[in-house]
């Protein structure tokens, strides 16, 4: 049952960060935008997004936006496959307030393995990923989920 509930709990993160994603949308097309890189496919190696996004001259050696005016576009399936999903994801976070700041942007898009996550449909989360999720009072969250998840079935048909 803890499986269970543990993928539950993941869907259920990687859905509120999709939602967050949704409602910081601004605008379908832009104009004026010199410049556009573009990356896709991160799968949880950090490692290798940071030197794609150095080499691209977006961020310098302490992750840190330095595109200017650039438009940075993630493509999407930033999870996944590499353990380290939750520090690409907090840093495309970090880079969206930063360029803004600078003139530039970050468009994170979603793609099929987030959506995958919010479905619940994790066959290609790595062990290590459940923990990166995990916060002080994750334990909590998974108890109150667990009782209205309960409660809920008592209630239905």
């Amino acid at each position: 049952m803890s499986d269970v509930i543990r993928n539950t709990c993941l869907s259920f993160a990687f859905l509120c960060a999709a939602v967050s994603a949704a409602a910081d949308f601004r605008e379908a097309s832009y104009s004026g935008v010199e410049r556009v890189v573009a990356v896709g496919d991160v799968h949880g190696d950090y490692a290798q997004f940071i030197d794609i996004l150095r080499l691209a001259g977006v961020i310098d050696r302490n992750e840190n936006w330095t595109g200017g005016r650039t438009h940075l576009v993630q493509t999407g399936d930033v999870p996944d496959r590499g353990p380290d999903s939750r520090k690409a994801l907090d840093l495309l976070r970090k880079l969206e307030k930063q360029s803004v700041i600078a003139g530039g942007a970050v468009h994170a898009l979603i793609a099929n393995h987030e959506a995958m996550n919010v479905y619940g449909d994790l066959r290609y989360v790595v062990p290590g990923e459940y923990g990166a999720f995990r916060v002080s009072n994750s334990e909590h969250v998974r108890e109150l989920y667990y009782a209205q998840f309960v409660d809920n079935l008592k209630k239905s048909p």
